[in-house]
């Protein structure tokens, strides 16, 4: 019998293979065959039917454009995977209808890794995409709250030894209260809020959106991602956790890594104002819940912060907002690779583009009662709202509709 090898042939191989029927006859000494004696029927194997969305999975890849990344969408009310692709990608039928030496050779040589699935296994720093989460343990820890405004000068000093954490805006942000730091991506604010962190309390409640481990429920081989605790440091590196390990993570950078559907799933937690079903390729519903708890006001107050980053005037992603009919909420991040001290620095270094910075958005809507979330990765893309952000709206679009 095939037995399906990778995938969701492999997940689902007992239900697709079905059973093979037999016949059992009477024999003589000289093996030939007499009497019928009982016949077992056989039964198909059933049919797979996924939730992935045929359009949608286009409006991916045509958007995507070749580009290394990936892109991961969530239906809302069910959970299921409506997208799920990575880029570049390559053609299955040469490997179903059998590949020739060379042909493989120059696949697995590509140094883009077309073979390799980013939508579940790539592993990219969450970047200020993040930001939405530390807000809500802020704003339970009572940490700060929507009216408490400090002022950004473009960076975080430290107190324990002056080290400094620069902002992405020269000059900074001026007073910023939680909407503005959000909408406008003000990095000191979530500096600030992280130091005022516990560690622990913080990656338990990252924990609970869903980093740091595997999510789909029919995913084959998918990475859990990052999420570094002081213990997890001390055995990887023989060092103690620093305070500037906790500030790094407040805008998704240092250790913490996340995968595209882990991404996507904390997405529709976001849209989902705290609890979500687990994403899956099945077309059933997902009985099971992830739940982030918060007040009502928190919640629509932070949904409204993150349309304005699409729908405001100042936010990072301004320039989708007339690439759509509906609205749309996000977050965008630019993941760096490097850390630098200063702009003049990564200009320096941006002439190799794998050393460019990563594009992130997560977006949800429609809104105000979105149905569907997506997050995009674009592997040396530098701008979320820029280069990322007009992928997830192609996506969106060929989703919504319909």
């Amino acid at each position: 019998m095939i037995e399906g090898q990778l995938g969701l042939e492999k997940i689902y191989n007992d239900s697709l293979s079905g059973s093979y029927g037999k016949k059992i006859f009477e024999i003589d000494a000289k093996g030939k065959l007499h009497n019928l004696v009982k016949v077992f029927q056989g039964s198909p194997g059933e049919d797979l039917h996924t939730s992935l969305d045929l359009a949608a999975q286009q409006a991916a890849h045509q958007s995507m454009n070749g580009k290394r990344g990936a892109v991961v969408a969530i239906h809302l009310p069910t959970g299921g995977l409506n997208v799920a692709y990575s880029s570049p990608t390559f053609s299955i039928n040469e490997f179903a209808n059998g590949i020739d030496q060379e042909s493989f050779d120059s696949i697995i040589q590509d140094i883009n890794k077309p073979l390799f699935n980013r939508a579940l296994k790539g592993r990219y720093p969450p970047a200020s995409s993040i930001k939405p989460a530390i807000a809500l343990y802020g704003l339970n820890a009572g940490l700060t709250s929507w009216d408490r405004a400090i002022n950004d000068p473009g960076f975080f000093v430290l107190p324990e030894d002056g080290r400094i954490y620069r902002g992405w805006r020269e000059g900074g942000h001026g007073a910023v209260n939680l909407t503005k730091a959000l909408v406008q991506s003000s990095n000191t604010y979530f500096f600030d809020l992280a130091y005022q962190s516990d560690i622990n309390q913080l990656t338990a409640h990252l924990d609970g959106m869903g980093f740091g481990k595997a999510l789909c429920l029919d995913c084959f081989d998918e990475d859990p991602g990052l999420l570094p605790t002081p213990g997890w440091k001390y055995a990887q590196y023989n060092r103690g956790w620093f305070t500037g390990d906790t500030v790094n993570m407040g805008v998704g950078q240092g250790y913490i890594l996340a995968t595209p559907v882990q991404l996507a799933f904390y997405a529709s937690l976001l849209a989902n104002k705290g609890a979500a079903r687990l994403p899956h390729f099945g077309q059933n519903e997902s009985d099971q819940l992830l739940a982030i708890k918060t007040s009502d006001i928190n919640w629509s107050k932070l949904h409204k912060a993150l349309e304005l980053v699409v729908e405001g005037p100042s936010g990072t992603a301004r320039r989708l907002s007339e690439l759509k009919s509906f609205k749309v909420a996000a977050k965008t991040g630019t993941a760096e690779l490097v850390s630098l001290d200063s702009k003049e620095a990564y200009a320096e270094i941006r002439s190799d583009v794998l050393q460019r910075d990563h594009a992130i958005i997560i977006a949800f809507g429609p809104m105000p009662n979105p149905e569907y979330a997506v997050s995009v990765v674009i592997e040396n893309g530098e701008s979320g709202g820029l280069v990322a952000g007009p992928v997830a709206i192609e996506v969106l679009k060929a989703l919504i509709q319909k």
